[in-house]
């Protein structure tokens, strides 16, 4: 069944867990306290339990030959609340994975009957705990990996010594995605916040504000000033539409203060002509008379 990330079932496999409840192998195969606990959780409010809680009634099984197949087929049921409540972190999740097969383990050592049996039923229930990832969990301290360590629940001697064997131990997965930095997490610094550096030992620890990743942006104003003053200075090397209306005004003057007219410039232009014309007609003159 598909589980919601927040630890609670979805709409759909709410309705099939609630159904199973309900049916005479819901009845058969859990306890009332345990049938309650799977309704609240069905519902929404079940708190963080005991792994080694969550099983189905083990008293029901007469075989030790039976003990690897209910050990997969509740981990598929208890699935959601062993290691998908919101809470749990990373070692957490581990752990309790590893605590859940401890009950199947000493059921099996109390079910055997001889040493055949215990053998047998000991490498199903080591099969079915490597599909379930067992041999990615990692002892904390120590280097045994979740199987291995379930191998060495096997070899106890009553299930008395396998429940103090496994009393206390802790396991990670660290093939297995790392724990989310949450928002409320202290040491997660935002914008403006102090960052910790880490001292060095017998050095006090030392806060230091955290880098600026931008710089502040150039206003656009500034480069409008900019250009408006290449252009005031006359270094924009352009004729500007201003200076271009000057000048043809210019050419348009009045007169006025010692600036020629327009119309004086006119004749000055037209005198200039008819002073050059002449100077040919008294050249040509001059050459007749020198050829006669």
């Amino acid at each position: 069944m598909n589980k919601a990330l927040n630890g609670t079932l979805t709409a759909s496999d709410a309705a099939q867990l609630k159904a199973l409840l309900s049916s005479d192998a819901g009845r058969d195969a859990f306890s009332p306290e345990q049938r309650q606990d799977l309704q609240r959780f069905v519902e929404g409010t079940a708190p963080t339990r005991d792994a080694r809680e969550l099983h189905s009634d083990l008293r029901l099984l007469k075989g030790a030959n039976e003990v690897a197949g209910r050990f997969a087929a509740d981990l598929v049921l208890a699935h959601g609340a062993l290691l998908e409540h919101a809470s749990l972190l990373r070692g957490d999740k581990a752990t309790r994975l590893f605590e859940f097969a401890v009950p199947y383990a000493q059921t099996l050592l109390q079910l055997a009957q001889s040493d055949a049996e215990l053998r047998k039923a000991a490498q199903a229930l080591l099969a079915e705990a490597n599909k379930a990832g067992f041999a990615e969990l990692q002892q904390e301290p120590g280097n045994k990996t979740g199987l291995e360590a379930l191998a060495m629940l096997l070899k106890a001697g009553s299930p008395e010594e396998a429940a103090r064997l496994a009393q206390g131990l802790r396991f990670d997965a660290p093939v297995w995605p790392k724990d989310a930095v949450r928002q409320t997490d202290k040491h997660a610094a935002g914008d403006g916040q102090l960052q910790t550096v880490q001292p060095k030992p017998g050095e006090p620890a030392v806060m230091r504000p955290l880098p600026q990743v931008m710089m502040e942006p150039v206003p656009i104003q500034k480069k409008a000033d900019s250009e408006k003053s290449r252009r005031d200075d006359g270094t924009s090397k352009r004729l500007g539409p201003m200076m271009l209306w000057n000048v043809l005004h210019g050419l348009r003057d009045d007169g006025e203060g010692e600036r020629d007219s327009a119309a004086q410039r006119e004749a000055l232009t037209q005198l200039a002509v008819a002073a050059g014309l002449i100077l040919v007609f008294l050249a040509v003159v001059v050459g007749v008379l020198v050829a006669m």
